[in-house]
């Protein structure tokens, strides 16, 4: 395989965007669109910019001093924290980029899918200064030196990583799916919980699902002697559970007869995203959990975990829990109107197909997870290996 290093300036332009004042902005039917920063982070895709808020016709261009970049123009934020997310993008029509934005232009001995993958494998970091707020200079991205193969090569290298790309894509569409479908079974079996469309019958959350808040951390009361794991705010996402920070605090024999959590324990947030609850399944031997958490634990007589949950869930997604929170500087869910929330109850038995129907997805769920990491290892494996100029030199 044949290759050369080149500095970027040499084979593409570098342009920064222009500003873009706020009279001229929202208008979505004009000639060029006129991309922001915040125009980057459109879920469900991390290449091509399709879809714009913002555009301005040719007069107010010219009038405006904007360039109109070219499809193929790779785009992603200059300065400030935006540098930090690592959106990179390309244009897929002639547009304009506000001035907070670089693009870059490749020429014909560029392939602009190439030079995508090629930015893709850069953490923009590495080009940014340490100002306040940090920035990237257009010198800097000039002088950047890469291996560049004939225009073929590329996009061979390019098609390859887009194979990859789209796979990992697909990987992720899917198990959104999965719990958009949840979501629909939920509603098609019990209702909007929020105005109880089904007419079911009303419990007090209480009366069914007995809770209360967790151990407060207090520094002082720290011996070291009783350290046991514990959960917080942070470790409950909405029907998992994330143990990658896990923290330690004492729980003496009285603390761990209290506050040790039980298989099926449904774990609900009392600040921060209201309500987001998941359910215990004895992932570690012994576990705890912090105040900012409710322990609610379910009475099998009247209602299932799983049916709390998703619940919980669909209650936060459509208000449900907006009356029942208190607003001082921040949303939170008190143990008192916790116990006082009025919910539909169902029957046990479409509570269990409802837990039925979970437990599938989850089986489910687990297998796309994997599946999905495996492709997103593919990927970025891929995309090391394709760029990497000591691995070309023992093919050349």
């Amino acid at each position: 395989m044949t290759f050369s290093t080149v500095a970027l300036k040499n084979v593409c332009k570098v342009e920064s965007g222009a500003g873009f004042p706020i009279k001229y902005q929202g208008l979505s039917d004009q000639e060029f669109p006129f991309f922001k920063v915040g125009d980057m982070n459109s879920e469900g895709n991390e290449k091509g910019m399709y879809v714009f808020a913002h555009s301005i016709s040719e007069e107010i261009r010219k009038k405006l001093s904007a360039k109109a970049f070219p499809a193929g123009t790779v785009i992603f934020p200059k300065i400030g924290a935006a540098i930090a997310t690592n959106k990179k993008r390309v244009l897929t029509r002639p547009s304009c980029v506000d001035n907070n934005v670089m693009a870059i232009i490749p020429s014909k001995k560029v392939s602009s899918d190439y030079l995508f993958y090629l930015f893709k494998n850069k953490d923009l970091s590495d080009f940014a200064n340490r100002g306040n707020p940090p920035s990237i200079r257009k010198t800097t991205i000039e002088e950047w030196k890469f291996p560049l193969p004939s225009l073929p090569e590329q996009k061979r290298i390019a098609a390859q990583l887009a194979q990859a790309d789209r796979l990992r894509q697909l990987r992720r569409n899917a198990s959104q799916l999965g719990e958009s479908y949840l979501q629909s079974a939920f509603l098609e079996m019990f209702g909007d919980p929020a105005t109880n469309s089904k007419k079911l019958k009303l419990v007090k959350f209480g009366d069914v699902c007995p809770s209360h808040l967790g151990k407060m951390l207090d520094a002082r009361q720290q011996t070291g002697k009783h350290k046991r794991p514990y959960l917080r705010n942070i470790n409950v996402q909405w029907n998992s559970i994330d143990f990658s920070d896990l923290q330690e605090m004492d729980f003496d024999e009285k603390d761990r007869k209290k506050y040790r959590l039980k298989y099926g324990d449904v774990l609900i947030c009392e600040g921060g995203e209201v309500g987001r609850a998941a359910i215990w399944k004895d992932e570690l031997a012994e576990c705890y959990f912090q105040k900012a958490l409710h322990r609610a634990r379910p009475n099998p007589k009247y209602i299932l975990p799983d049916y709390v949950v998703w619940l919980l869930f669909m209650m936060a997604k459509l208000g449900g829990l907006d009356d029942f929170t208190s607003q001082v500087t921040i949303a939170h869910l008190t143990g008192e109107k916790l116990k006082e929330l009025e919910i539909p109850l169902p029957p046990l038995p479409e509570q269990e197909r409802f837990a039925q129907i979970v437990a599938r997805y989850e089986k489910l769920r687990a297998q796309m997870r994997e599946s999905t990491r495996q492709a997103e290892l593919l990927f970025q494996g891929l995309l090391a290996l394709s760029f990497t100029e000591g691995l070309w030199e023992s093919f050349g």
